[in-house]
């Protein structure tokens, strides 16, 4: 608005309503007031009541005539606040609610994948049920070989088992829990194994036993020749112990013929399996080992694969020598009230050694002393009792 106008309106308005007033609206009626005369300017009082007037008439008529709308109105209105009021609030609970449903969607997302994976996994398994079925059965299965003695298809199932444990055995645990069930039945397997060698088998099965021995990968070269000969000598030992004792010659009689046919067996069998052994028990210090065994000292050779064989032949011979006196001993001692015909073992002792000289184990040397002691307490005997009488 102008100056002029300005100052109008300030005289016919408090400053604070023209503040309130559109601008243009004032203008417009400013101008018309400019435009009047003085009777027209003077009646403009009287006709803006009589306006006033009969706007608040037309306003009260229409109140009462629409009363019910604009208590509608106000009714709706009403309505219309409560209802901003609690979106406000439930939209201030869902901003509340917001972080957490956002959690719990990103937990929902985790265990959906983590389903998915599982069914995916689960599918896999489904697709390949045949080979884990395979791979499941094989403890059983190789239960089943080791009882019936199927040794080369246990031994296969064992490597195979090996194979998927150094490939598979950290990532799936259930390959290493199949891995700890076949090791348990391949100890089963050794020790039936082991107990085969301890009857009275063929060169032919001791070699297949070996070689299963061998693929069991549990025992190194050496001990798998000790456990050999252990296993062998504890099927001698059990023979010889078979033998009746009540007869003293008769029993060194049969001692030295299933030591002479058995132990030489036993001898061929080893050095047939175990191609690499030396000769056993050299001739040129055969005699010199058999003594230092007795007290004790080893004849200044090291404990290597082929002296396995020779420590083990000493101590079967030795063995011999003491049953040897002792049964000679009891032949001299007249206990059954006469005298036992001691020469009738010599020619079988002495045939013996012969045959361990075949091996390099000829111990008719050691033999010597004790016939001749036997003799020389026999004769000492007869003389003392031709003499008492």
């Amino acid at each position: 608005m102008s100056g002029s106008t300005d100052d109008i309106v300030s005289l016919i308005l408090p400053p604070n309503e023209a503040d309130q007033m559109d601008g243009q609206l004032v203008s417009d009626y400013t101008s018309q007031l400019s435009s009047l005369g003085v009777r027209a300017l003077t009646g403009e009082p009287h006709r803006l009541a009589d306006t006033r007037a009969a706007a608040i008439d037309r306003t009260q008529q229409l109140a009462y005539n629409h009363y019910k709308t604009f208590i509608s109105n106000a009714d709706s209105t009403q309505r219309v606040t409560n209802d901003f009021y609690a979106t406000e609030h439930t939209v201030d609970a869902v901003l509340a609610a917001v972080p957490r449903l956002v959690t719990e969607c990103q937990q929902f997302s985790a265990a959906a994948k983590a389903i998915c994976d599982r069914w995916r996994d689960v599918s896999q398994m489904l697709a390949n049920h045949p080979q884990i079925l395979e791979v499941l059965e094989i403890p059983q299965l190789m239960d089943t070989c080791v009882r019936t003695n199927y040794y080369e298809e246990a031994l296969q199932l064992y490597a195979h088992v090996q194979t998927l444990a150094k490939r598979h055995g950290e990532s799936v645990p259930i390959i290493s829990s199949i891995a700890k069930d076949v090791d348990v039945f391949r100890e089963i397997m050794i020790a039936q194994l082991l107990k085969d060698l301890s009857v009275n088998i063929q060169l032919q099965n001791c070699l297949k036993i070996i070689g299963y021995l061998r693929r069991t990968d549990k025992f190194t070269e050496t001990e798998l020749r000790i456990k050999f000969l252990t296993a062998r000598d504890q099927w001698l030992s059990s023979m010889i112990k078979e033998i009746p004792a009540n007869n003293p010659l008769i029993h060194i009689t049969k001692v030295i013929e299933t030591n002479r046919v058995n132990l030489f067996d036993i001898i061929t069998q080893y050095r047939a399996i175990f191609a690499d052994t030396d000769q056993i028990v050299p001739q040129h210090y055969t005699y010199y080992g058999l003594t230092t065994q007795s007290t004790g000292g080893s004849g200044g050779r090291d404990f290597t694969d082929g002296a396995i064989i020779n420590s083990w032949v000493l101590f079967k011979v030795n063995q011999f020598l003491d049953t040897l006196r002792a049964d000679v001993k009891r032949c001299v001692n007249n206990e059954f009230g006469h005298y036992y015909p001691i020469e009738s073992i010599v020619e079988p002792v002495f045939y013996f050694g012969l045959s361990m000289s075949r091996i390099g184990a000829d111990f008719r040397p050691q033999l010597i002393p004790i016939i001749n002691d036997a003799i020389a307490d026999r004769f000492a005997r007869v003389v003392a009792d031709a003499t008492h009488k």
